[in-house]
């Protein structure tokens, strides 16, 4: 675990995260309001599961507010990054191969007298190429999970991920469905990619498609 000054707002902040499960609830991928799981583990990186997919760990940190883009400086957001499989990064055209999640945090008191995080006016951005300008992918909210939240997280997506299956056009959102990655209709050979680009099978990336169906992470 890394060290904290105690006297940094941002590093008692940090320290009061550590271990924490996130519900996400986003519009990104092709996923309009779904949910999903994070955790943020105490060595700064952050696992995602319960139905939304990164190659390996991503990495978190809190931030203050930026008064150049129109932030408060005392508000703090967190953010973090996403690695995206090979196939993801094919099927959304995000050949940085890094999705970034940011959004304010503010924690609440609730009638148990506990405090909760939430993460509000999250968005998700995207490298068109590495170190290029940033992309928009979609927004996000959270709040910290409950064993239960967990649970019932993990069914959703699982359920959600096999009913999206059979949807072989965009919504009307304009995020792209499941069906662009695992073929309209639930066939999984040649449907994968936007049309112009190489076609082939989803045979070699059947683990992306696990993960989401089993509501797990990769770490």
């Amino acid at each position: 675990m890394p060290e904290f000054d105690m006297n940094s707002v941002v590093d008692r902040t940090e320290m009061q995260l550590c271990n924490t499960t996130l519900k996400l609830t986003s519009s990104v991928f092709g996923f309009p309001d779904y949910e999903s799981l994070v955790t943020l583990n105490d060595d700064g990186t952050i696992l995602f599961f319960g139905g939304m997919v990164a190659k390996e760990l991503g990495a978190w940190c809190v931030i203050e507010g930026d008064p150049n883009e129109g932030e408060d400086p005392n508000d703090l957001f967190i953010e973090f990054t996403q690695p995206l499989t090979d196939l993801y990064k094919e099927a959304f055209t995000v050949p940085g191969g890094t999705a970034f999640w940011r959004g304010r945090l503010n924690f609440r008191t609730t009638k148990a007298k506990k405090q909760k995080v939430f993460v509000e006016g999250g968005i998700v951005v995207s490298e068109r190429e590495e170190g290029t300008s940033l992309v928009r992918e979609g927004i996000f909210s959270a709040e910290s999970a409950t064993k239960k939240m967990v649970e019932d997280t993990r069914k959703k997506a699982q359920a959600a991920f096999e009913r999206a299956l059979s949807t072989p056009k965009a919504e009307s959102t304009g995020f792209k469905t499941p069906a662009r990655i695992a073929g309209a209709g639930g066939s999984r050979k040649g449907k994968a990619l936007p049309s112009g680009r190489p076609r082939g099978t989803l045979s070699a990336s059947q683990e992306d498609l696990d993960m989401l169906e089993d509501g797990k992470g990769k770490s």
